[in-house]
Formats: C-alpha cells, sequence, structure tokens
C-alpha cells in the first residue's frame, strides 16, 4: 500500500519527464532486487526451513556473508544506470536506498526462516509505509522542488 501511495503521489506531483526516471529507477531497483533474492534470500529460506535450529543459524550468517559481496556489483550496476539517465546526482542515494532495503530483506527472510512472521510485520510496516510517510510530511512541493 505504501508503495503505490508513493507513486500516485510521485505521478501526480512530477513532470512527465521526471517521473520517467523515476519509473526507470524503480524498475531497475526491483530487476536488482530479484536477483538478490533468488542467488540469497529464497536458498536461504528453503534450506533453513529443514534444517537444524544450529544449522538455521549458519545458514543465515552464511547468506549475509553472501550478500555482501553480490551487491557491490550490483551498486555499480544502479550507479551506471543512474549516470546513463542522466542523474548522477542521485546515484549515491539510490545505492544508500538498495542497501538498506537489501538489509531489511535480508532480516526479513532470516526471521521468516526462523518462522517468526509476527517479528517481522514491524520492519515491513516500516519499510512500506515509512517511504510514504516521509513524502506526506515534507510535502509533495519539497519532492518536486528536490527532484527537478
Amino acid at each position: 500500500m505504501g508503495t503505490f501511495v508513493l507513486n500516485i503521489m510521485l505521478a501526480r506531483h512530477l513532470p512527465p519527464s521526471e517521473y520517467g526516471h523515476v519509473s526507470i529507477l524503480f524498475g531497475v531497483l526491483f530487476l536488482l532486487q530479484v536477483v538478490n533474492t533468488t542467488l540469497v534470500f529464497y536458498p536461504m529460506t528453503v534450506r533453513c526451513s529443514v534444517a537444524l535450529p544450529d544449522k538455521s543459524r549458519a545458514l543465515i550468517h552464511t547468506s549475509l556473508l553472501i550478500l555482501v559481496p553480490l551487491s557491490i556489483p550490483l551498486c555499480i550496476g544502479l550507479a551506471v544506470v543512474n549516470l546513463a539517465n542522466g542523474r548522477a546526482d542521485l546515484a549515491l542515494a539510490a545505492i544508500a536506498y538498495f542497501l538498506c532495503w537489501q538489509f531489511q530483506e535480508y532480516c526479513r527472510r532470516a526471521l521468516f526462516a526462523e518462522l517468526r512472521f509476527r517479528d517481522a510485520i514491524l520492519g515491513d510496516a516500516i519499510s512500506y509505509l515509512g517511504q510514504t510517510s516521509v513524502v506526506v510530511l515534507i510535502g509533495p512541493q519539497a519532492v518536486v522542488q528536490g527532484w527537478s
């Protein structure tokens, strides 16, 4: 819901060309997320679901050790996309957003792997509703001025 509302707000308040940059950026971010989900998060969740508790914790830690170096070329790709779109000013912010998202998703999937679904709710609420709340708090005009 939070991501949907954020996209609606941005679509209404950004010029079409700027919203195009946002759409490309979000598309690339989701594509990069699929890479980490496929190579790290999904195998971690499946293997931990059938592992003994000690082995499960080792798999979760190993997944983090795989996630960190895997994210480096993904961040470079994200920077290249921003440069190609003429938005070098967004490269560091996009990389920071992506890395925070990966850490949040890692924690979320680790909780899922241990069947601690209730514990993951707070992080999900902050992640999905937090971005929309920030946009609402700073106001649509600040978003338009900051993006342009």
